[in-house]
């Protein structure tokens, strides 16, 4: 009866050393894994990064309003008769000129 108490000790004291080790062992990793996230987060190019994300998306948005501006316009016949009459109009007055024919300037 007098073993009972040893073993008990040994084994407690050997369950004691894995904790204390498997806890040094564990806090050791967490310190590795938070520099490195440290290290992630000072080297990462997170300004340029966003930066340029910012700017597709801004550059997808323009294109895509202006996609939607030219269908309302396009379908539109007023706009598209006064669009067709200015650009008739400066086309002409642009080989008036290159002719060197006086044109008039056009009221403001």
């Amino acid at each position: 009866m007098s073993n009972i108490p040893i073993i008990r000790l040994e084994i407690e004291g050997m369950r004691h050393s894995i904790m204390a080790a498997l806890t040094e062992n564990f806090a050791q990793r967490d310190a590795d894994l938070q520099e490195a996230i440290k290290e992630v987060c000072e080297t990462y190019p997170w300004r340029s990064r966003l930066i340029n994300e910012a700017q597709q998306a801004l550059d997808f948005q323009i294109r895509e309003l202006s996609k939607s501006i030219a269908k309302e316009i396009l379908s539109d016949y007023e706009i598209q008769d006064a669009i067709r009459k200015n650009v008739t109009n400066g086309v002409m007055r642009q080989m008036k000129i290159g002719m060197g024919i006086k044109v008039e300037d056009e009221p403001a």
